[in-house]
């Protein structure tokens, strides 16, 4: 049972006594980070679309100087973290740094474009992706109506480039101006979107796309649970032959059971088929190598062990989320996309690690 951005956990003790207890959720972290002034909380309100009561009240304490904001509120998928502007004279961030970074999934870093001292924030850019723990950045330029075009795309080129340097790569910009309104929050969400597929749901609540994700992240712990075991099984030579398709095959009948699926040989024949036929030979055929190649003296108890882990796990994951969808369909009668449900698999799939997985059949 989901609660305040989290879930119920019952279980009977020795003397038979019933205990529930109360596990957050794991969700993924966008966090913001910039000068105060930047427009942080502003640009949290309209991301998720928000009033400002409703951002202020769902405000949470992550740090002594950091706030997180779970969205939405009944059933939170992304959580937004905030940190105390950068350059105030008796803030140092590094605490918070420490902190913030192990749990992080994406930096936003807010720029006003009419303030070119952002030397604070540089250097803590810097010393975040010298830790290398936060992968993507995202840098948000603010304010951009308050300058004319050209004195605009100087100080945009100006800042960018400070961040980038530090960063060692090309990083998305997105440019907002003071209504929020011009195109440059939606332009984010794209962006936020290719880095974490779950900010679906900040397009709009009755997205397709954004139900599809929710649904999914109700029963991701437990696809997350069984990938772990099938890549921690397959790391031992001979193991994974027999322990990775009957950790799967108890993961498909949980999730079975969670949609109200009776979870047997048509149901499964059904899923296999709405899968279809190249998924199924790509599934066994990599399977197949990756237990002969764990066989090899040496090689492959290095090299092959690493790649069936690897395989084991974003095979079971996506398996995990494409059934979520074929269950869902099915319990509520639905007609399945088989289209979409083949490269709802081939996508995580690829998002989940496995290398050279590409060239899944749809």
């Amino acid at each position: 049972m989901a609660v305040d951005g989290g879930y119920l956990v019952t279980r009977k003790i020795d003397d038979g006594s019933v205990v529930t207890t109360k596990r957050r959720m794991r969700l993924p972290v966008v966090w913001l980070l910039g000068k105060t002034g930047a427009g942080k909380s502003s640009l949290i309100r309209a991301i998720t679309g928000s009033d400002g009561v409703a951002v202020g009240n769902g405000f949470c304490p992550c740090t002594k100087s950091s706030v997180y904001y779970d969205f939405p509120d009944d059933e939170p998928c992304v959580r937004f973290l905030d940190t105390r502007g950068l350059a105030e004279p008796d803030y140092d961030p590094g605490d918070d740094i420490k902190e913030c970074e192990k749990v992080s999934h994406v930096l936003l870093v807010v720029m006003k474009v009419d303030d070119l001292e952002q030397s604070r924030v540089v250097a803590t850019c810097r010393a975040i992706k010298k830790q290398g723990k936060v992968r993507h950045a995202i840098v948000v330029h603010t304010g951009v109506d308050a300058l004319s075009a050209d004195d605009c795309g100087k100080a945009v080129r100006y800042n960018q480039d400070a961040i980038e340097a530090v960063w060692g790569a090309s990083i998305p910009s997105v440019l907002v101006g003071a209504g929020w309104k011009d195109g440059g929050v939606d332009n984010l969400k794209t962006h936020l979107i290719n880095v974490l597929p779950i900010c679906a749901c900040l397009i709009v609540c009755d997205d397709a796309v954004a139900e599809r994700e929710m649904l999914f992240l109700r029963h991701r712990n437990l696809v997350i649970k069984y990938a772990g075991m099938t890549c921690t099984s397959d790391a031992l030579p001979l193991a994974g032959i027999v322990c990775v398709p009957v950790f799967q095959g108890k993961m498909l009948y949980e999730l079975a059971e969670r949609f109200g699926v009776e979870w047997g040989r048509s149901t499964f024949r059904d899923f296999a088929a709405a899968l279809g036929s190249g998924v199924s030979i790509h599934y066994v055929s990599k399977f197949a190598i990756n237990q002969a190649v764990k066989i090899i003296p040496w090689y492959g108890q290095i090299v092959g062990a690493a790649s069936a882990v690897l395989s084991s796990f974003a095979t079971t994951y996506a398996l995990g989320k494409a059934a979520c969808y074929f269950l869902h369909k099915r319990s509520v009668g639905e007609e399945i996309d088989e289209d979409y449900l083949r490269d709802l698999y081939r996508r995580t799939l690829l998002c989940s690690g496995a290398g050279g997985e590409n060239n899944v059949a749809k």
